[in-house]
């Protein structure tokens, strides 16, 4: 199966959801991550605005405590609606960490 070419506005798209992480949009759009940094060298070089990564290895890690939750809205919002809001908050938290996973597994198996 071949997959269809990605346009510019996707890519560009799914660089901002990814909040520039290039293995993570390379994996959505099929495509091999050197292909994706080709192309995006080739839109910096046309004058386009390309998100910088926000990934950065061996950055320290800020150590946070046991428990964090997000306090809850002092305005008048039902409680299914914030179920709501927090079932989405989750669920791409949940995206993310899956995309990742993906990634991670498709360089294991580049790599063997």
């Amino acid at each position: 199966m071949v997959a269809k070419k990605a346009t510019d506005e996707q890519i560009l798209k799914l660089l901002e959801e990814a909040n520039g992480i290039r293995a993570i949009v390379a994996t959505k759009l099929g495509m091999n991550e050197r292909t994706l940094l080709l192309r995006l060298k080739r839109l910096k070089d046309q004058g386009v605005v390309v998100p910088e990564s926000t990934y950065h290895p061996g950055r320290q890690i800020v150590e946070r405590g046991a428990f964090e939750f997000t306090p809850l809205p002092d305005d008048d919002v039902s409680i299914e609606e914030l179920i709501e809001q927090r079932k989405r908050k989750f669920l791409l938290i949940y995206l993310l960490l899956a995309t990742f996973l993906q990634s991670v597994l498709v360089r294991q198996k580049t790599l063997n």
